[in-house]
């Protein structure tokens, strides 16, 4: 049996072993993982797993003064805070579209979209240590597939050929 018909048997099997252990990043994440909301309001406070405490210390932001439908409704807005692990302490930002990645951990500014002019501000915390696998997994299982399907088709139009 050729090297080609061995991989064409396989991908099947190997496309499922794919979902397997995107199952499995997804699993590591839950178990594993953490997922936190810390209101961005000045001196609000919060502890990290890893022995590190969050403080914010300044919210800034900035408002949409024209055109008339979006007058009073927020621009963008930057959130000022100090991270605190042991003996060491970094001031960080953030910002609308611009997360903070750090140990681990990402830090993304949200609005709570309940309210409409003045929206409460929130700061989501979250690990998630299965991604990596959760990236390979579907890495592979495209790869298979780009490779499969297009090799399948061609050997049943061969194959239709051959019949005529």
């Amino acid at each position: 049996m050729s090297t080609k018909i061995f991989f064409l048997k396989i991908t099947p099997s190997l496309t499922h072993i794919c979902f397997l252990v995107i199952l499995c990043g997804h699993l590591f994440s839950m178990i594993s993982g953490y997922n936190g909301v810390l209101p961005a309001k000045a001196g609000a406070k919060t502890s990290l797993p890893i022995q590190s405490d969050i403080e914010i210390t300044e919210q800034k932001c900035d408002y949409y003064i024209s055109p008339e439908s979006l007058k009073g409704f927020i621009k963008q807005c930057i959130v000022s805070f100090e991270l605190q692990t042991q003996g060491d302490t970094a001031q960080k930002h953030i910002s609308f579209l611009h997360p903070l990645y750090w140990q681990g951990y990402s830090f993304h500014l949200g609005m709570d979209k309940r309210s409409s002019k003045s929206p409460e501000l929130k700061i989501s915390i979250k690990r998630d240590p299965g991604v990596r696998l959760i990236l390979v997994g579907f890495t592979v299982l495209i790869l298979l597939m780009l490779w499969y399907f297009p090799k399948i088709n061609r050997d049943i139009k061969n194959n239709k050929k051959e019949d005529i």
